[in-house]
């Protein structure tokens, strides 16, 4: 049984247990190791199976195929490890010391010293939440627009429902529902909101440790369900009287930049991020999308479909076809349908009812009168026409 907190590609190196092994109930060698050392300078091997029992402490352990330094793969210890025959490996306390049994039906331990020592790489630096100022949950209500007070610290604008226009620093976003924006410090310029009736938004104004400019500042996305479910458990914080609700509302803030940060990653690791080297992200970014319209020509998929599955706002989506087609991404979408419908008619295995529903348009007359408007011939002429052509 694999533990499902050990990484997926464990089970190359071996298997987890739960039960202390009996010794006495088959013939076992037990060696009984303890380490203080926070970096590996040697790896031990065994011809047959191996058991690890960490009996005090906290550890991870070095596995790899080889006794070499650039395959070797870090597992924190939960249970007790079985090993595969053969496997290097080696223990390293995550505590102040670790006891460990080692068990196995022989004692022929082989040792490889390593070309250099081995220091498991830590984690990256994260942002991280410190203090927060002010926070408040404005509900829908009357439209308004208004310059907030000048201030020099993070902002979280997180908008719940309905449409907030944002100007930030040289900047003008326009967040829609499911929308977060992690707004930089600037004290030269206050940012002006405007709410539209329907608008419910959450800002929370806070200090933050950055030791870098990190790619979630000054960038709309669209959120994820884990991150969309920590705004909901902040707005419920913010919004719910506690003595504890401060000590809550910085744990459940530091939970939504670390889930910022991890979506920055894995839109980074997809192409789809501009990481500030240029235009060449951003382009690789609208590649994804066009491909994916395109692909999907014949399904009833929306604009805010597309910015779910890519993590971009509206804005952030319209900027970039703006940029780079001159055209919005709807009537983009709107003309590769149009051109597959010609194509479809071409065919003359459909009807113009049967493409218009194919192609997710909403009626038959509303694809009419696009089709129409772009090439100045309605479906029912143009179908004529190929049929008059076929017929001379």
């Amino acid at each position: 049984m694999i533990d499902t907190i050990i990484r997926d590609n464990f089970p190359e190196f071996g298997s987890v247990y739960y039960q202390p092994v009996d010794i006495e109930a088959q013939p076992l060698y037990r060696l009984r190791l303890l380490t203080h050392a926070r970096s590996v300078r040697e790896l031990f091997r065994l011809p047959c199976e191996a058991c690890i029992e960490v009996t005090s402490g906290i550890a991870a352990i070095v596995l790899g195929m080889e006794p070499d330094t650039e395959h070797l793969q870090v597992f924190p210890i939960h249970q007790h490890l079985r090993l595969k025959p053969g496997v290097y490996f080696n223990l390293i306390a995550l505590s102040d010391r670790v006891a460990y049994d080692l068990l196995a039906p022989e004692s022929r331990l082989v040792r490889a010293q390593l070309t250099a020592p081995f220091v498991p790489q830590p984690a990256p630096e994260q942002p991280q939440v410190t203090k927060v100022l002010d926070s408040c949950y404005i509900d829908a209500g009357s439209a308004h627009c208004f310059q907030k007070a000048l201030h020099s610290y993070y902002e979280l604008l997180y908008v719940s429902s309905g449409t907030l226009q944002v100007a930030h620093a040289a900047a003008t976003f326009s967040l829609t529902s499911g929308e977060v924006l992690l707004c930089s410090p600037d004290s030269e310029r206050a940012k002006l909101l405007a709410k539209n009736a329907d608008c419910a938004y959450l800002s929370v104004i806070f200090e933050m440790q950055c030791t870098a400019s990190h790619e979630l500042l000054d960038r709309a996305f669209f959120c994820t369900n884990g991150l969309r479910e920590a705004l909901q458990k902040l707005i419920e914080d913010c919004t719910t009287p506690s003595p504890y609700a401060n000590t809550l509302i910085v744990c459940r803030l530091q939970e939504v930049v670390v889930r910022l940060v991890q979506l920055c990653d894995r839109l980074r690791s997809e192409g789809m991020l501009d990481a500030g080297v240029g235009m060449n992200c951003q382009n690789e970014l609208l590649q994804h999308v066009v491909h994916y319209m395109n692909a999907r020509v014949t399904e009833p998929i929306s604009i805010e479909e597309i910015c779910r599955k890519f993590f971009i706002s509206r804005s952030s989506l319209q900027a970039l076809f703006k940029l780079y087609l001159h055209t919005s991404p709807k009537s983009y979408l709107i003309d590769i349908k149009l051109q597959k419908s010609k194509d479809l008619i071409l065919e003359n295995q459909y009807t113009i009812s049967q493409i218009a529903d194919m192609l997710g348009f909403s009626s038959i007359h509303y694809f009419s009168r696009l089709f129409k408007k772009h090439f100045d011939v309605s479906p029912s002429q143009y179908t004529k026409t190929l049929a008059d052509s076929e017929n001379t």
